[in-house]
C-alpha cells in the first residue's frame, strides 16, 4: 500500500511482516529490514495507517505504529 507521504509499505499476513519503503526522485528507497508484524488494526483508504509491530530493540515489547492516511492499497500476486 502507499502513503500520502509517499511511504510504501507491504504487509506479508503469512509471515507477519513488515517492510517500508519511500519513494525519492521517482525511485524506491529501502528503509531497513522486515519488522515483525503482530496486529493490523486499521488499514483503509483515506485513513491512517495503524499496526502493531515489535521491534527488534532491547526492553522494546510492542510499539503502535501509525502512518498517514493510505491512498492505495494493491495486492503482490505470490511467485
Amino acid at each position: 500500500m502507499r502513503t500520502l507521504s509517499g511511504a510504501c509499505y507491504e504487509l506479508d499476513l503469512d509471515q507477519s511482516t513488515m517492510t517500508r519503503t519511500k519513494e525519492v526522485t521517482g525511485e524506491p528507497r529501502f528503509e531497513g529490514d522486515a519488522i515483525s508484524l503482530v496486529e493490523v488494526i486499521d488499514c483503509r483508504v483515506d485513513k491512517p495507517l495503524r499496526l502493531v509491530v515489535q521491534l527488534a530493540l532491547p526492553g522494546t515489547v510492542r510499539v503502535k505504529w501509525t502512518a498517514t492516511p493510505v491512498v492505495s492499497i494493491d495486492e503482490i500476486a505470490e511467485t
